[in-house]
């Protein structure tokens, strides 16, 4: 669907081989012109490298979906366990995921633009960023160590 809206489709993964076996099968099904596969990414930082480079993100990883939400890209979750969906409920953006029943093309296809339309709530990303580094400096705090910004 992506493919024939004239979009560049980029696969990758998080470095799992698994992941990375299914992509390159998905690869291989589509138009060579339209879709490509970037590098396993080996390291976290390859990998919001790679993804601060996307317009939006359809994903089932859950820390697909944390680093898109974290970069402001809109995403689509599809949901295969409960963390991903569980992610979706206090980003507030459930609306953009769908359970693996409705893995329908059109269905995604329709669900990114609206993701895309919507955008991300740059003062709700900020919000939990705060709320996560408290946390984070909480935790360190009562195990000893300093959290450093």
């Amino acid at each position: 669907m992506l493919a024939s809206d004239n979009q560049q489709v980029v696969l990758f993964t998080n470095g799992q081989t698994d992941d990375y076996c299914f992509a390159e099968s998905i690869l291989a099904r589509m138009s060579p012109r339209k879709a490509i596969l970037w590098e396993r990414a080996r390291d976290p930082r390859t990998l919001v490298t790679q993804m601060a480079q996307c317009r939006a993100v359809v994903a089932h990883r859950l820390h697909a979906n944390i680093i898109s939400y974290s970069l402001g890209i809109p995403s689509v979750g599809l949901v295969w366990d409960e963390k991903v969906a569980e992610f979706g409920k206090m980003t507030e953006r459930s609306c953009f995921y769908l359970d693996s029943g409705d893995l329908d093309a059109v269905v995604v296809k329709q669900r990114l633009d609206e993701a895309m339309r919507a955008g991300v709530d740059i003062s709700r990303l900020a919000e939990h960023k705060a709320a996560a580094l408290k946390n984070i400096q909480s935790m360190l705090a009562t195990t000893g160590m300093n959290a450093r910004r």
